[in-house]
């Protein structure tokens, strides 16, 4: 499966969503690399614990700034950030007690990872047009 880096396509326009999503490409990259040298375990639990972390906190941030911003569809994108944190969690575990193995490499390039990024199309995009949006009125109101 072809997984993009990161690039124009994932760029939301609002800099912190950015940043945070480059650090997920960045791990996900390691993840992919360990993974590619041989399963290496201990390298492969660490990415993905990484990633179970960044993800709770960064689904979190995102969270908090939708409802800050009074951005349309919350509810969707909480719910997407639910089941993306559960479905890491469940792949840590698995991972822990059964290494990485084929059927657990396919769910995590064709579930987690294709997930990430479906998720940033779907409903980051979208909250960082809105916050962007926001923003010009209020340069608009600001200079009527």
């Amino acid at each position: 499966m072809y997984i993009p880096s990161w690039g124009d396509s994932a760029v939301t326009g609002d800099a912190r969503i950015d940043a945070e999503h480059r650090k997920l490409y960045m791990e996900v990259d390691q993840l992919l690399a360990a993974m590619n040298r041989g399963r290496e375990a201990e390298a492969v639990q660490q990415s993905l614990s990484f990633l179970a972390d960044h993800v709770r906190n960064h689904f979190r941030e995102e969270e908090r700034l939708h409802r800050m911003v009074e951005a349309p569809g919350f509810e969707a994108h909480a719910a997407a950030h639910r089941q993306l944190a559960e479905e890491v969690e469940a792949l840590v575990r698995r991972h822990r007690q059964e290494g990485m193995t084929p059927a657990l490499e396919l769910h995590l390039l064709n579930g987690v990872i294709r997930g990430f990024i479906e998720q940033i199309h779907s409903h980051d995009v979208p909250l960082a047009r809105h916050i962007q949006e926001q923003q010009r009125a209020l340069v608009q109101e600001g200079g009527q």
